[in-house]
């Protein structure tokens, strides 16, 4: 019985694990936080730097000389806004929303190494822990930190703030090496972007592998 009884368990234990999936054992909560600051410099958009439309010249003699001194302005504020060294607040939905059935498929188009998607639960969303995230460069708060509505856009703040993120759960592959989720980037009241992300897990960690932009305001 002495050797019996091991082996017993060890079938238990080894039956157990058939049929599950490397994904399983991620922890996406733990990703996300990780790759927050990742994915928001990948979207962010300054919109400080947007370029603006040169004053109409009063003649055409006077067109070049314009233009020239207009770059100089805008070249010098570029100088500036990139010694500017203060955090750049993001606002960042509180949910991570469910991930589309379509947007889930698609890791299987992208990645040839991925023959199928693991039947998983991702219409179900969670609060991300922002408390957690470490960044350098941006300072995330929750959306329902701000105004309602249009209104973040016309309230002045005592920091810099610079956008609205919002994303999506993770798709993992079975292998737990492959990944898909969306986002959007709204940088203004007609001023955005929502895209299609993929990760991929090498031996250093998670990064993306490719952003496809599914929609421009």
């Amino acid at each position: 019985m002495r050797v019996v009884l091991p082996l017993i368990i060890l079938l238990q234990l080894s039956c157990s694990t058939v049929g599950q999936n490397k994904s399983d054992s991620i922890n996406e909560k733990e990703i996300m936080i990780e790759l927050l600051p990742i994915l928001v410099e990948e979207l962010y958009t300054d919109f400080r730097l947007s370029l603006p439309p040169p004053p109409p010249p009063s003649n055409e003699k006077d067109s070049v000389e314009i233009i020239r001194q207009w770059e100089k302005e805008y070249l010098e504020k570029v100088e500036e806004i990139k010694k500017d060294t203060s955090l750049i607040v993001i606002a960042v939905y509180d949910t991570i929303y469910e991930l589309d059935e379509r947007e889930r498929q698609k890791i299987t188009s992208h990645f040839t190494e991925v023959d199928s998607v693991p039947n998983s639960d991702y219409k179900t969303g969670y609060k991300i822990e922002l408390n957690k995230v470490r960044s350098d460069k941006f300072r995330f708060k929750y959306r329902s930190e701000f105004p309602e509505g249009r209104e973040i856009w016309r309230k002045d703040y005592p920091f810099l703030f610079s956008g609205i993120a919002t994303f999506s759960r993770i798709q993992f592959d079975e292998s737990g090496k492959f990944g898909v989720l969306t986002a959007t980037y709204g940088c203004g009241k007609l001023c955005g972007h929502s895209a299609t992300i993929f990760l991929r897990r090498d031996s250093v960690g998670w990064k993306i592998d490719d952003i496809i932009i599914t929609g421009i305001s």
